[in-house]
């Protein structure tokens, strides 16, 4: 008989594979492929469950750690309160669960954590983990093939602009970073059946890597390097090999790429200096302070927000949107004050999950720290299904 924890994981990642293959992270009218998703992720939540976590209740029928009634507070609080603020300025529906929706993945953790925790196993996690990496890769193979993007531009020009984020998705990030440190620590084995699959991870790695590059994503570029510098440098544990075979092996892999891809590197490198000059931070500097310029003319905005479903006019995007770059400007203007610190409580609530996965699984940790990073600081990707599947594997 099948174990009910194989089924749930098993769908899990049903759900992962199925969004990164067929949906889009932002699309503009959802099908019957996020219809499917999204009724799996019910499914997976339980309405039950829903409708306790939602009125709070859940956070007080049963004894559970201070981190997770923090986080099931925090959720009741940022679903209610931005709703009520909404239906009350008479936003329209669609507006508000525009708005929702993303709110309801940067909270996987607390919806779908811990019905997956009581049945985590490290087997079933590998299963959770390779879908994400395998809906990295389709994602960026996904869009060379919408864009019609060419590679071999690499390192001499940035593909042309288009309304799908495939290659912005957290999965294409994570993957690239995932599959190159599996990589390095598969061939520091140095033996030959492992050599081979290390080089098959290694070139799907660098494969999500020149997309992130291609499209000219300067974080996740660098970020994918310093972690992998990281994971060589510092990665503990006894299972790992010697720390010079290591260091050895990312050197000679390294130095292979240079060898092979110099130009393209160099290449790459120059644009990404000139991307830099002329845009800089690309006015997120500017598209945090007119939120707070909107949000700050009335107090009751100041404290709670304008509610999901609400509007300003963005200097990063150039136009009227109803969302922000900064997860912290996002959540000033849909909730205000209170629902920052709010969020910041939740954030800071997986701090200890995150240094304990760092220890037991340091490539995935690593991997994910990067999406994470990029996600809360200067990227609206923290809005994506992929954000929220990625934060509740480190739950």
């Amino acid at each position: 008989m099948i174990a009910i924890g194989d089924i749930r994981f098993w769908a899990a990642a049903g759900i992962v594979l199925l969004y990164g293959g067929f949906s889009d992270p932002t699309p503009d009218q959802p099908g019957i492929v996020e219809a499917v998703i999204g009724a799996g992720l019910l499914t997976l939540v339980g309405v039950w469950r829903g409708v306790l976590l939602v009125s709070g209740v859940g956070a007080l029928l049963v004894r559970q750690e201070p981190a997770v009634i923090v986080r099931n507070l925090a959720f009741m609080y940022l679903m209610i309160v931005p709703t009520l603020v909404a239906l009350t300025r008479q936003v329209s529906l669609v507006d508000l669960v525009r708005d929702l929706i993303p709110m309801l993945y940067l909270f996987l953790p607390v919806l779908v954590g811990e019905r997956l925790l009581r049945y985590r196993s490290e087997q079933r996690m590998r299963l959770l983990i390779a879908a994400c990496t395998a809906a990295g890769i389709v994602l960026a193979i996904r869009h060379l093939a919408v864009t019609a993007g060419d590679l071999t531009l690499l390192g001499s020009a940035f593909a042309s602009e288009h309304s799908l984020y495939l290659s912005t998705d957290s999965f294409v990030h994570f993957a690239a970073a995932f599959l190159l440190m599996h990589a390095i620590r598969m061939a520091s084995f140095l033996r030959p059946g492992r050599l081979l699959l290390a080089v098959a991870l290694f070139a799907a790695g660098l494969f999500c890597l020149a997309v992130l590059g291609l499209k000219g994503h300067r974080g996740p570029v660098a970020l994918t390097v310093i972690v992998c510098a990281i994971y060589v440098v510092m990665a503990p544990g006894s299972a790992l090999p010697g720390r010079a075979r290591l260091i050895f092996v990312s050197a000679l892999l390294a130095s292979a790429v240079l060898v092979f891809f110099g130009d393209v590197v160099a290449g790459l490198w120059q644009l990404f200096l000139a991307k830099h000059e002329a845009v800089g931070l690309s006015n997120r500097d500017a598209e945090f302070l007119e939120i707070v310029s909107v949000v700050f003319r009335h107090w009751p905005h100041a404290f709670f927000g304008l509610g999901f479903g609400s509007v300003y006019a963005s200097p990063a995007a150039a136009s009227t949107v109803n969302f922000a770059h900064w997860i912290g400007g996002y959540i000033l203007l849909k909730a205000g004050i209170i629902g920052a610190l709010f969020l910041a409580v939740y954030l800071a609530s997986f701090t200890g999950q995150a240094f304990r996965a760092l220890r037991t699984n340091t490539v995935a940790a690593l991997a994910i720290a990067g999406p994470m990073l990029i996600g809360l600081t200067i990227s609206g990707t923290y809005r994506f299904l992929s954000f929220g599947i990625l934060l509740t594997v480190l739950y």
